[in-house]
């Protein structure tokens, strides 16, 4: 199939993507919807967290694993984001930089029994210096505060091991906003303050440094997505709408590691 040939499908199948459509809805690809936490939540641990004999820490988490200490220096865990960390006994700090610029902080708790963690994020894209009154004890941003609950899943010590989240569905979870249109697909990921607008034939759009997006329509139910970074593919995914439409399934996986997923269930509002 030429260039062309493939241009004149997607345009085709974008119409059939918003005119064959349910009597109830003007574009089932036009919405609005909420995370399902419960069945987004993977089998097994959230994440691990491994505290090797030179005091270094080893986390491993679907999609990303890395080094670090917790000693206040900065360690590169991909091409542009690097990560500082300070602890206590029952505290952590954690502190994310995206090409050397603040872009999160995360404040660990353990509980006194040790079998439960709090963690606090913040996404810093108010300014550093916000008003005492919109503020928590820890400096952080009421508006842009996202707190999770993590249960310890066997043994460990301290910070270091197995931890699972506690998922339930009490209305706070994200939003992800979604438009179709003739040549378009925009996604607004508002947890991560992200708004990407890409065209339907798969050309890469840029997004933030050297990471791009792009999407492709599989059929009238299926987008196919790819993220690269420097242009190579990081990750590949697919967003699935369920026969009701009322459900939109996100998926990403690592290249050739389609069976270790990160999985979104998302229902429509």
């Amino acid at each position: 199939m030429s260039a062309m040939q493939k241009t004149h499908f997607v345009i085709a199948l974008a119409a059939c993507l918003v005119m064959s459509l349910p009597a109830w809805a003007a574009n089932p690809w036009t919405a609005t919807w909420q995370l399902d936490k419960v069945k987004s939540a993977a089998p097994g641990p959230s994440f691990i967290l491994h505290q090797n004999g030179d005091g270094s820490y080893l986390l491993n988490a679907p999609g990303q694993s890395y080094t670090f200490r917790c000693d206040g220096g900065d360690y590169m865990i991909r091409k542009t984001f690097s990560m500082s960390c300070k602890e206590s006994s029952d505290q952590m700090d954690i502190f994310y930089k995206d090409e050397g610029a603040q872009s999160s902080r995360v404040h660990r708790t353990l509980s006194k029994d040790g079998k439960t963690m709090t963690a606090e994020t913040v996404l810093h894209s108010m300014p550093h210096n916000a008003p005492d009154n919109s503020t928590t004890a820890h400096g952080l941003s009421d508006s842009e505060l996202k707190t999770q609950t993590y249960d310890r899943l066997g043994d460990g010590e301290g910070f270091a091991g197995a931890w699972k989240e506690r998922m339930v569905n009490d209305g706070t979870a994200p939003i992800l906003e979604t438009t179709l249109k003739s040549s378009t697909f925009e996604v607004n990921d508002t947890e991560r303050h992200q708004d990407t607008t890409m065209p339907l034939n798969g050309k890469d759009t840029p997004v933030k440094g050297a990471i791009t997006l792009s999407v492709q329509p599989v059929n009238e139910h299926t987008m196919s997505l790819a993220m690269k970074n420097n242009g190579v593919t990081a990750l590949q995914g697919t967003m699935v709408l369920s026969d009701d439409t009322r459900t939109l399934t996100e998926d990403w996986w690592k290249p050739g590691h389609p069976e270790q997923k990160q999985h979104k269930v998302y229902n429509r509002l």
